[in-house]
């Protein structure tokens, strides 16, 4: 029985760790808040987790390997580009808090944190691997990266983060936001996907 409780809490400081990181910041948020918000003490978080940094890198994982759980078993030839988005941006929704701690991290200037580029990496080689249509020249690999992450990868996550803002501010129904991005990331990203 204590594996299943050493999981729950476990679970329980990952959660409030994130609802803290995505409220607050990484940098506000300390291990007391996180033990007070949790109800357990720091020893036990420090019994989980080395330290903060490693609560929020076991965030990180943990997305990613839902994402490779839930996104990467599906038969690109039995669903239609617009649906394939839609059921991405829809998981990426679920992980909104995660992904503005990532995005808030990466663009502060004196961090040397890199999950932003690993994640995307892992991502993008992912889809390069599918689209299997690179030569081995290197200059081509570059550009391709650059192209993915820069008009595909990065938007993606600015829509996920800002998405509900964007529409309480334009007074926007969520369905036509959410149709209206599928179709510009269509124009602006996959019908340019570099051949």
């Amino acid at each position: 029985m204590p594996k299943i409780d050493g999981y729950l809490t476990r679970e329980k400081i990952l959660e409030v760790a994130e609802k803290l990181f995505s409220e607050v910041g990484y940098d506000a948020a300390s291990i007391g808040a996180i033990s007070k918000l949790a109800g357990i003490n720091k020893a036990t978080i420090y019994y989980h987790f080395k330290d903060k940094l490693s609560i929020l890198h076991c965030l990180y994982s943990n997305m990613i390997e839902q994402m490779k759980n839930r996104l990467m078993p599906i038969d690109e030839s039995k669903i239609d580009l617009k649906s394939k988005i839609k059921m991405e941006l829809n998981f990426l929704r679920e992980k909104k808090n995660i992904i503005s701690i990532l995005l808030m991290e990466s663009m502060k200037t004196n961090t040397s944190d890199d999950s932003l580029f690993r994640i995307a990496s892992d991502g993008i080689n992912n889809e390069k691997a599918r689209l299997n249509d690179l030569t081995n020249a290197q200059a081509k690999k570059d550009l391709f990266f650059v192209h993915e992450f820069f008009t595909g990868f990065v938007p993606i996550l600015n829509f996920v983060v800002l998405e509900e803002k964007y529409r309480d501010f334009f007074h926007i129904d969520e369905d036509k936001v959410i149709e209206n991005f599928i179709e510009a990331i269509i124009r602006s990203h996959y019908n340019s996907h570099i051949q």
